[in-house]
């Protein structure tokens, strides 16, 4: 049963180590006596937890903390919360790298976009919907729209769909 609950686990397939018995259960420390300071994330890690909206240095930070396991580091940043003076300078910093990145653009391009074809017009033609008392029960159906109107299609069954939840 053990196994099948944590199966899914990245570090699954690896070694394990006991302390006192050859192997250590900590991260590797450097001289200052800090987990994993001497080694460096991987950029692939660090560039997945950047684009989820954190910094650079966060994502370093909790990938250090966490022995590069990216699961573990996820958790450590959302239990680890900034400090009030660490936001207000690091959106300081932004508001400064966006004011400068908005003159690079306006000195590269002075005439602005070349193509304006107008505002985009939008309109719905299809969704999928759910129909079930809860996500573990029930199945999924598929509306389209149809020469103006909405047809439900349901498994085999492909008929008019008087009123579909497009306000949903």
């Amino acid at each position: 049963n053990w196994i099948i609950a944590h199966m899914e686990e990245p570090d699954f397939a690896e070694p394990l180590s006991i302390p006192g018995y050859g192997g250590t259960a900590f991260p590797q420390t450097g001289g200052s006596g800090a987990p994993g300071l001497d080694n460096q994330p991987p950029e692939e890690m660090v560039s997945i937890i950047s684009s989820m909206g954190f910094q650079r240095n966060v994502a370093l930070q909790a990938l250090r903390a966490t022995n590069n396991n990216l699961e573990h580091a996820l958790d450590w940043i959302f239990s680890h919360p900034e400090p009030e003076e660490e936001i207000e300078v690091a959106s300081e910093v932004m508001n400064i790298e966006n004011h400068m990145n908005a003159n690079i653009l306006a000195e590269s391009d002075p005439e602005g976009p070349r193509i304006k074809d107008g505002p985009g017009r939008y309109e719905l033609f299809g969704f999928i919907s759910h129909m079930g008392t809860s996500t573990m029960s029930g199945h999924y159906v598929c509306h389209l729209k149809k020469e103006g109107r909405w047809v439900i299609y349901n498994d085999h069954k492909v008929c008019a769909s008087e009123q579909p939840p497009i306000e949903l």
